[in-house]
């Protein structure tokens, strides 16, 4: 929860900044540093998966000591992001020994401690806020969720442009250089990403109080 609330600080901290007019921007100004305000939003929310995902495998760590103790779908990308050769395997002999080698001793262990890297691979949309979600054995999130549907976008639509904006932003797309970010622009994405943090720490607090990673769990 300190994260939680320090990321939505943060984001109120920064349409205090743009948006409330505590501060007294010239046009040209406003446009400029508007256009900014959804690159930071989106560096929030992102930022918050990866370190929120990051508390969540440390609590598991100091409670579970191999990864024969987790369900499958987490036990496989424990395996996976460890030996990252399964995502290309090598091609010289010696590369190959070494990675047979490396996982014969990794598979002869009995105690391990999770590799804590939360990939994103800068695009949290809601595919790939799920996929973590169940690979962590908790519930996807619906497309269609809450108030994200008809006649409203529905959750996936909502992310995809906001993602979207954000890329034209970062990496400079000069379609994208007259555009102005106006405060209900800036609300839209603002609540979406606030909805989202609170729902995300609230699986993983009910899947660790649970523990429903793990692969003999009783409690229903």
């Amino acid at each position: 929860m300190e994260l939680v609330q320090e990321t939505e600080s943060n984001i109120y901290n920064i349409e205090k900044i743009i948006y409330t007019g505590r501060y007294s921007y010239l046009e040209n100004d406003f446009k400029v540093i508007s256009k900014q305000s959804l690159v930071m939003l989106y560096s929030l929310w992102e930022g918050f998966v990866q370190d929120v995902f990051g508390i969540f495998l440390d609590e598991v760590n100091n409670n579970v000591n191999s990864i024969y103790d987790l369900k499958d779908d987490f036990m496989l990308s424990q395996v996976e992001s460890t030996f990252q050769q399964f995502k290309e395997y090598p091609k010289k002999d010696n590369s190959r020994k070494k990675f047979h080698n490396g996982l014969f001793s990794f598979f002869k262990e009995s105690n391990h401690n999770l590799n804590k890297i939360v990939r994103c691979n800068n695009n949290v949309e809601i595919d790939v806020l799920n996929k973590l979600l169940v690979t962590y054995c908790m519930d996807e999130i619906p497309n269609n969720w809450r108030e994200y549907s008809r006649p409203n976008k529905n959750l996936k639509d909502t992310l995809k442009d906001f993602l979207h904006y954000r890329n034209n932003q970062a990496h400079g797309n000069r379609a994208a250089t007259e555009v102005i970010v106006s405060h209900n622009d800036f609300e839209i994405y603002k609540k979406v990403v606030i909805d989202l943090i609170y729902e995300v720490s609230e699986k993983i607090e009910k899947c660790l109080t649970r523990k429903n990673y793990l692969k003999q769990n009783g409690v229903p």
